[in-house]
């Protein structure tokens, strides 16, 4: 008897140690220890999207088993060694409890593979499925944040600049209208953003939990370029000094973050009913689970506002500014120079001042430059055409915005069909081939002119396939 059980013992024992442990990751689990500021994606994790046709078989709850119910699924994670899989999106539901679709990206899965592990091999092996409708890494997204060597400016000269003075005659903005700011996160507590922040649906996807005050101070200073409390003997005026901010936190401490957590945000933003999503963040590669994120928010009728980047291009932006359904931004001095750091390509919306932008951050003001600076008062004017056009749909915003600009000089040399074109001190007003053959001309953000917009045209927006 005493030999029988010390034989069973032995097995169990046995047992537990040959069993392969695959620890269950919920989204963001132990993400932000991978991002770094030099990545692209993050290291051995892809999005997976499967085809329509197999989702009846896939069963979303058994993920953490890896026992799919997709054979050839659960055949190609056995021979990778994955170690976990979860839904891209997190289990919410709409209207009266009435689950809804965004974008398709109910099918997409984060899976991850073991440390180390070939992504490119890997991504080469889920593609080749039948059941595999795409499969990208996780791209990693970064705080557009520019600080030059020139001496900090102590006032506010960007917004006499777009003549937000004269425009707030006009429209100061309205609560009704919520600007969501996907970033690291808001400062809900600074004195001059408290009364402005809504602590109630703030969500943070990097922590998981319904707390997004800022762990980095980049995402509190957008939001107080782009509404921070005015005309209240505190600090500074916002944009849209009426308007609300939605704090939504996808990048970490480090100013990183992930495809995975950004869809995720975005999908709240629009369920939350935000009118305008900033993203001051970038990567540089296209991804189509973003984009399919992008594609369905714009659908729903949410102007999507982002950062042209900093690097200094001319012949290129980061992504998402270059999708065709975001409004991309570039930055200029207070001279109303385009900046040597702000990108540029043929598909560049407008400029917006990006350098020495005194702002809100962590408990106190400071001056910060870059494309995440312009970004924000581009978002702000559009929280005041809304205001005062409220039935206006996100196409109608966009053109008010990118047609009542103001003359721009660029930055160095100017290529245009193909001829180049040595750039002067005087001001170009630029024309640029844009989509559907339309033809944009360039300028700088003027909040006074756009909401003297009455009839606006419609920007043609095509969907975003990354296709470029």
């Amino acid at each position: 008897m005493w030999r029988r059980s010390l034989h069973w013992i032995f097995i169990t024992g046995l047992l537990l140690v040959l069993i392969p442990f695959y620890p269950e990751v919920h989204a963001s689990q132990g993400m932000t220890d991978k991002i770094l500021a030099d990545q692209d994606v993050v290291p051995d994790e892809a999005l997976v999207a499967i085809k329509p046709g197999y989702m009846p078989y896939l069963r979303l709850n058994a993920l953490a088993t890896l026992e799919t119910g997709i054979r050839g699924l659960d055949n190609v994670n056995r021979n990778l060694r994955v170690r976990s899989m979860r839904p891209l999106l997190e289990p919410t539901s709409g209207y009266r409890g009435v689950r809804q679709e965004f974008g398709g990206l109910e099918r997409v899965l984060v899976i991850t593979l073991p440390p180390g592990s070939n992504l490119d091999e890997a991504l080469r092996v889920f593609r080749a499925q039948d059941f595999v409708e795409y499969a990208e890494p996780n791209h990693v997204y970064h705080a557009l944040e520019f600080t030059p060597n020139d001496p900090y400016w102590s006032s506010q000269w960007a917004l006499p600049k777009i003549e937000a003075p004269k425009a707030w005659d006009l429209s100061r903005g309205s609560p009704n209208v919520i600007i969501a700011v996907l970033d690291t996160g808001v400062d809900y507590t600074h004195p001059d953003l408290k009364m402005k922040v809504l602590t109630d649906i703030d969500k943070d996807y990097v922590n998981n939990d319904d707390d997004a005050m800022d762990d980095h101070g980049h995402g509190t200073h957008v939001a107080g370029i782009a509404a921070a409390a005015t005309n209240n003997n505190i600090g500074i005026a916002g944009v849209c000094p009426s308007c609300k901010i939605l704090p939504i936190k996808i990048l970490n401490s480090g100013g990183g973050g992930t495809d995975e957590i950004l869809v995720n945000g975005i999908k709240y933003a629009v369920e939350q009913g935000a009118r305008i999503v900033n993203l001051s963040l970038g990567g540089k590669s296209c991804s189509l689970t973003l984009a399919n994120a992008i594609n369905a928010a714009f659908d729903q009728g949410v102007l999507i506002v982002a950062a042209s980047g900093n690097d200094g291009s001319k012949t290129s932006m980061a992504y998402p500014a270059r999708s065709p359904r975001v409004v991309s931004v570039g930055a200029v001095d207070q001279y109303g120079v385009e900046t040597s750091f702000s990108q540029r390509d043929e598909t560049l919306d407008l400029l917006a001042p990006g350098v020495n932008i005194l702002s809100t951050t962590i408990g106190e003001f400071v001056n910060m430059s870059g494309t995440s600076m312009a970004a924000p008062h581009v978002a702000g004017v559009a929280g005041l055409l809304w205001s005062r056009n409220p039935n206006w749909k996100n196409t109608e915003v966009w053109w008010a915005l990118r047609y009542a600009t103001d003359p721009v000089t660029l930055y160095g040399n100017i290529t245009l069909n193909e001829v180049t074109i040595t750039s002067s001190d005087s001001p170009w007003q630029l024309y640029l081939p844009f989509v559907a053959n339309r033809w944009w001309s360039l300028g700088r953000l003027n909040a006074y002119r756009a909401l003297q917009v009455t009839v606006p045209g419609q920007v043609e927006a095509p969907l975003d396939t990354c296709a470029y």
